[in-house]
């Protein structure tokens, strides 16, 4: 269909050939039948409204290392708490849906493999972020993505079990495009049976700001609540990390929290950066998720793109070699968004698998891989699944879907993603 005028301006930038139109009539923007989400599963115990707060401090690291960040912070209302159910209850279907644990189980359980100091790029005698301490690097597989019933029923307890060992609170001072962090609770033992301490979720409020808007329309809302979620299990993989890993020497009680010291996150799979809640995205959801331009009433769309392909990480971050090459951001079609938060869309998930949430690539837009990764031409060790390697491809970088315009790409023109 057509669009009328936007209220809001449309952004330029190097993505200016997704034009809105051309979002719209590859059905990213507005779908004509839109309904409000309809899931009605049970909210993980995680997400509680007891554990959910706004944070209130004019700055995290000036907090002393102690209980939590909840001393500064007010809780949540039960107003406040029910624009986020239709998220939370996203989210919770991410982490009890039996084909969607081999992440979990993994996660938890694997053995983690330390690897070569030679082997892995990028990391100094420091954490991500510049945090002072001698590191540790390792390799993680699910090794089977057909878990039996006992592991299934050993992941989903023990996901229950760290309901106790993470809070929620929305930030009031995140930028629009830091959607948010989770840092270690020091004081507190993680989980019964794990090594790790306990964790805060610090969440970017303008998403909580976005969805108290009357001025969303219902595509932008499902949205908005499809973000928050994926959001949620982003930052609460990065808490697991923390409940299984023990601090690198005893926390210390004074000072900043970046006089404290762990371990850093392993790599998943071929995965190479160590990045647990990147890693869950693009094992799951088939690529790391982000509103386009950044909006958190995500009224310019979503988009999602092979992990890590041009995303910015930090320096200290452990990375692996990879091959040069392009990378492609492809705009998330409305239609997913709307059946991921439909009750019966997860009928099919628990019927057909986890082929079910692996968004689909239609309309994308390739951009030069960066120079923050080392690149070795020589290396081989590249797989072509769901690569848009062949797909048709104009001059301004729009990668069309195979019913598409475009001119064939130059075979030797390939794409990493």
């Amino acid at each position: 269909m057509d669009l009328d005028p936007p209220t809001v301006k449309w952004p330029k930038t190097h993505f200016n050939h997704w034009t809105r139109q051309i979002l719209q009539d590859h059905g990213a923007l507005e779908l004509a039948d839109a309904r409000p989400s309809s899931l009605a599963n049970p909210i993980h115990p995680i997400y509680a409204l007891h554990k959910w707060y706004i944070f209130d401090s004019d700055d995290y690291y000036s907090i002393p290392p102690g209980p939590s960040a909840r001393p500064y912070s007010r809780p949540l209302r039960e107003n406040e708490y029910r624009l986020l159910r239709p998220s939370l209850r996203l989210a919770s279907h991410f982490l009890t849906e039996p084909s969607l644990l081999p992440y979990w189980h993994a996660l938890l359980f694997a053995d983690r493999v330390a690897l070569n100091p030679k082997d892995v790029t990028n990391v100094r005698h420091g954490h991500a972020g510049g945090f002072a301490s001698f590191t540790r690097t390792y390799d993680i597989n699910a090794n089977s993505f057909c878990l039996s019933i006992t592991e299934i029923a050993k992941t989903q307890h023990a996901l229950r079990a760290l309901a106790d060992s993470t809070y929620m609170l929305f930030d009031p001072k995140k930028d629009e495009g830091d959607w948010g962090f989770t840092t270690r609770y020091f004081m507190k033992q993680g989980a019964s049976g794990f090594a790790g301490t306990a964790s805060d979720t610090f969440i970017n409020i303008s998403l909580l700001r976005a969805l108290q808007s009357c001025y969303l329309t219902v595509s932008e809302r499902l949205r908005v609540q499809y973000f928050l979620g994926v959001a949620l299990v982003h930052e609460f993989a990065h808490a697991v990390h923390m409940a299984r890993t023990p601090m690198l020497g005893p926390p210390k009680r004074s000072g900043t929290y970046k006089d404290n010291q762990w371990v850093h996150e392993p790599f998943f799979e071929s995965d190479i950066v160590a990045e647990c809640g990147h890693a869950w995205e693009q094992c799951v959801l088939n690529g790391s998720q982000v509103p386009f331009e950044n909006s958190a009433e995500c009224r310019f769309a979503l988009m999602f793109s092979k992990w890590p392909g041009v995303q910015r990480v930090s320096p200290d971050t452990p990375t692996r070699r990879m091959r040069k090459g392009w990378s492609t951001f492809y705009a998330l079609p409305m239609e997913f968004v709307q059946a991921m938060l439909t009750e019966k869309h997860w009928q099919n998930v628990g019927r057909y698998g986890a082929s079910e949430v692996r968004a689909p690539k239609r309309i994308g837009w390739r951009v030069f891989l960066k120079k923050e990764f080392v690149v070795d031409e020589d290396d081989e060790g590249i797989s072509w699944d769901n690569s848009s390697r062949g797909r048709p491809v104009d001059e301004s970088g729009v990668v069309w879907p195979l019913e598409g315009a475009g001119a064939q790409i130059d075979p030797m023109d390939v794409d990493i993603d």
